[in-house]
């Protein structure tokens, strides 16, 4: 894992997945709750991951147990936010379902061609 770059795409990738939880936070509806509900519940497990895999990773400067580890740290951390970032998408896709459904897109459309 080249951690620089994963670092900076995991915290754009968090703060993608804040900044659409709380527009979902803010329409009405059962589907919207829910996919705001499981996007913070797959932001807390790839943070929690994350964390997880850079302890371990500290950790296995001085231990051999956590040598060991690591491995299976980053492929949890991999995976984490991988479902993360599958979650985000489909919030997005129903944010923009919502958005297009209550005539956002239309009034953009005209304020985009009005300049």
């Amino acid at each position: 894992m080249e951690m620089n770059r994963f670092v900076k795409d995991t915290l754009d990738l968090y703060a993608m997945a804040e900044e659409i939880a709380d527009a979902l936070s803010r329409l009405d509806g059962d589907a919207s709750r829910q996919a705001e509900t499981a996007l913070r519940t797959s932001m807390a497990a790839a943070r929690f991951a994350w964390e997880l895999f850079v302890s371990v990773r500290n950790a296995a400067r001085s231990s051999e147990e956590a040598c060991r580890l690591v491995r299976e740290a980053e492929r949890r951390c991999e995976r984490a936010i991988g479902q993360l970032s599958s979650r985000l998408g489909q919030s997005m896709r129903l944010l923009s379902s919502s958005m297009r459904r209550d005539g956002v897109f239309e009034l953009l459309d005209g304020v985009a061609i009005l300049q």
